[in-house]
C-alpha cells in the first residue's frame, strides 16, 4: 500500500475508536513431502461466529501488514503459495459499515474506498499462486478479497455468500463489480450484484457458488449406511466429484475415467504417504487427457510421493517419464514365432534419445535431444520455497 493511503486510514482509523478489528494472522505450514511452505492468512476478530468478520480502516491495515509479511517471503522464494480463510463457520462480510456515519471529511471516505481496493489487489500480485478459501458466509469485502486471488474454493456447507450493497443503495466498492464479470460472465454477475439483492437479499449457498463458475472443482465424502454394523464401521465412504461446471457432483468410480482416476488416487496419496504402510504404488494412465505444464505437474507430484513409497507409472508423456529417478522401456517383440514384452533400463544418452523420442521430434536431431535434456534437467532443481529433499528409487 502506498504511505498516502496508509496514512488515510490511519486518521480513518482514528475517528472509528469502537471499531471491532480484525486481526490477520499468518501461520506457516509444511506441504507435504518437502514441497515447500505455505502462508495461511487468518481472518479473525476474535469473537465468535455471532460477530462476523468485517472490514474497517484498523482491520484493512491489519491485512495490509500481514500481506506485507507474505510479500517477503514470497519475493524471496521462502513460500510457493498464500492462502486467505476466515475464521469458523465466517469467511468476512464486508466492510464495518458502523463507522460511515463517523466519516466526517472526503478524504477519510477514500481512504476506505481507496484502502480496500490497494490491499486487496496485492494478493493479485504476489510472486507465487494465491487461494481464497470460503470456509464460511462471505458477503461484500469478503466475497472481493477472494476474487483478487488467483484461485477460489468454497464449502459446500457455506450458508451465504454475496455482494448485498445494491440491497443497502450502494455499488460493490472493492473490485465486485469488474472482477466477477469477468470471471463469471456479466449475465450471472448481474445476477449475483443486482438481481438477488433486490430479491430480499437473496443469498447463494455453497454449491450454487461454485456451479456459477466463481470457484473451482468440487469433492465430497458421501456416508451411506449399512445393514449391518461391521468391523470398519456403520457406513460405507463414497467419493463424489463434479469434474465440470454445470455438472452435479456423482460417485468418481461412474464418472471418471481411467487416468483421472490415478490422477485422483494420486492426489489422495499425496496427502497420506506419510501415513499410508502400502509400500508400492502403481499408477496407470495417469497422463491420460493431460500434457505440458500440467503433465510436470503430475510427474513432480509423483516423485515427491516417491520419497515415501517405490512408486511405478506407465506413461507415454516425456514430462512425467523425465521426473522419474530411474527410466524402464517396455516395447513389444516377437521371439520364434511368439509376441514377447521386452524391457531395457535407460540411462545416460540413451534415456535422452528416448525421452526425444516421445517428445515427437526425430529422436536423432539436436533439437529434440536438447528439448529431452532440458526436461532431464530441470526435474533434478528444486522449485523456489521448496527445500531439496533425499529421495527413495522410483
Amino acid at each position: 500500500m502506498s504511505t498516502t493511503t496508509a496514512e488515510l486510514l490511519k486518521g480513518a482509523a482514528e475517528l472509528f475508536p469502537d471499531e471491532v478489528v480484525t486481526q490477520a494472522h499468518v501461520r506457516h505450514l509444511d506441504l507435504p513431502f518437502g514441497a515447500g511452505r505455505f502462508a495461511l492468512i487468518t481472518l479473525d476478530n476474535g469473537f465468535d461466529h455471532t460477530k462476523p468478520t468485517t472490514f474497517g480502516p484498523q482491520s484493512l491495515a491489519n491485512l495490509d501488514l500481514a500481506i506485507d509479511q507474505v510479500e517477503k517471503e514470497a519475493a524471496a522464494g521462502e513460500i510457493v503459495g498464500a492462502g486467505v480463510t476466515g475464521k469458523p463457520f465466517i469467511f468476512a462480510v464486508g466492510a464495518d459499515l458502523k463507522g460511515v456515519e463517523l466519516l466526517k471529511d472526503h478524504k477519510d471516505a477514500l481512504a476506505i474506498g481507496k484502502g480496500g481496493h490497494e490491499v486487496f489487489k496485492r494478493l493479485a500480485h504476489l510472486a507465487v499462486p494465491t487461494f481464497a478459501y470460503y470456509n464460511g458466509a462471505a458477503m461484500g469485502g469478503g466475497v472481493e478479497v477472494g476474487l483478487h486471488c488467483r484461485y477460489r474454493t468454497v464449502s459446500a456447507a457455506l450458508p451465504a455468500f454475496s455482494l448485498p450493497e445494491v440491497f443497502l443503495g450502494l455499488v460493490p466498492g472493492w473490485g465486485g463489480c469488474t472482477l466477477l464479470p469477468n470471471l463469471i460472465g456479466a449475465d450471472k454477475a448481474v445476477s449475483v450484484i443486482i438481481e438477488n439483492s433486490l430479491n430480499q437479499n437473496k443469498q447463494l449457498k455453497g454449491v450454487q457458488v461454485y456451479e456459477l463458475g466463481i470457484a473451482d472443482g468440487r469433492f465430497s465424502a458421501a456416508l451411506s449406511p449399512r445393514a449391518e454394523i461391521g468391523a470398519t464401521g456403520a457406513e460405507d465412504v463414497e467419493f463424489r466429484v463434479a469434474l465440470n461446471l454445470g455438472h452435479d457432483a456423482r460417485p468418481l468410480a461412474r464418472v471418471a475415467s481411467g487416468g483421472e482416476l490415478s490422477r485422483v488416487m494420486l492426489a489422495l496419496k499425496t496427502i497420506l504417504a506419510r501415513l499410508d504402510q502400502v509400500p508400492t504404488l502403481v499408477f496407470d494412465e495417469v497422463d491420460a487427457g493431460i500434457g505440458g505444464r500440467v503433465g510436470l505437474q503430475v510427474g513432480e507430484t509423483m516423485r515427491r510421493v516417491a520419497a515415501h513409497h517405490q512408486v511405478f507409472a506407465i506413461s507415454h508423456l516425456p514430462q512425467i517419464a523425465a521426473r522419474a529417478h530411474h527410466h524402464i522401456l517396455v516395447a513389444k517383440g516377437a521371439r520364434e514365432g511368439v509376441t514377447t514384452a521386452d524391457t531395457r533400463v535407460l540411462d545416460g544418452d540413451a534415456r535422452v534419445v528416448e525421452i526425444a523420442r516421445m517428445l515427437g521430434g526425430d529422436p536423432e536431431s539436436e533439437v529434440s535431444q536438447a528439448h529431452a535434456r532440458e526436461l532431464l534437467a530441470t526435474a533434478a532443481v528444486p522449485e523456489p520455497g521448496r527445500a531439496p529433499r533425499r529421495s527413495k528409487k522410483r
